[in-house]
């Protein structure tokens, strides 16, 4: 059994970029060639996205978005299904929707969702850290780099050591009575939750500067906070004014 790290996905993830790989539906890291492109287009019932755009890959390695993905994983020896949906529901285990209060770990899958598709986690993508994303975007485009804007769900693939995936959250500077300041990236806003976990209602949203007192220091990495109301709160979020 071979092992992955998050820092090979990402690695592999930009080795694709580099290289200029292509986008070929049904693929994953095979060299496109010419007569590979004649027998699609050949074909009475050939991808018409391959006959339209296909011809840019051939010479390149190409991949679909999910086969990107099996790519890394059958490069260090490990097995990961073919098809987005499945790489979802079947090969992550720690998932969610993708919040203001997930701080995503480079290495991470991310994912698009609709209900409009029978496989509603249609498009996958490697979080490659600063809100960045690399995809197999279709067939038009190839391998690309894009935003994390329009990613609706993340996921930590098994097989990967991810280490402690909220580390960096945990904090033993804060203090019940601490008044303190809501700290988000962007000058965003974050989520006030009724319990300590993201699964939990949302009450509402704090946005930056909000000032906020700690009433509770909660173990796993929240603070139950009292501003007009009361809830949680993830400590990462929160810094001394002094600060």
């Amino acid at each position: 059994m071979g092992k992955l790290t998050p820092e090979q996905i990402v690695e592999d993830a930009k080795y694709a970029l580099a290289n200029n790989w292509g986008y070929i539906w049904g693929k994953a890291g095979e060299l496109w060639t010419q007569a590979k492109q004649d027998a699609v287009n050949n074909d009475p019932n050939g991808r018409e996205q391959t006959k339209k755009y296909g011809q840019q890959w051939v010479g390149h390695y190409v991949a679909d978005c999910s086969g990107l993905i099996s790519w890394i994983f059958h490069k260090h020896g490990l097995y990961i299904a073919h098809g987005s949906n499945s790489q979802y529901t079947k090969y992550c285990t720690e998932k969610g929707p993708i919040t203001n209060d997930i701080s995503l770990k480079p290495g991470a899958l991310v994912f698009k969702y609709s209900t409009a598709y029978t496989n509603p986690y249609y498009h996958v993508g490697v979080y490659i850290g600063n809100n960045k994303v690399i995809e197999a975007q279709g067939t038009y485009k190839g391998v690309i780099q894009s935003t994390l804007f329009g990613w609706t769900h993340y996921g930590y693939p098994k097989g990967v050591d991810y280490g402690d995936i909220s580390s960096g959250s945990e904090r033993s500077d804060l203090s019940v009575g601490d008044k303190v300041i809501v700290d988000v990236p962007n000058d965003g806003t974050v989520n006030i939750r009724k319990k300590a976990t993201t699964s939990s209602d949302k009450l509402g949203t704090l946005p930056e500067g909000t000032e906020v007192e700690i009433t509770e220091i909660v173990d796993n990495n929240w603070c139950k906070v009292k501003y007009t109301g009361e809830g949680y709160i993830m400590s990462k979020f929160l810094r001394r004014e002094s600060a």
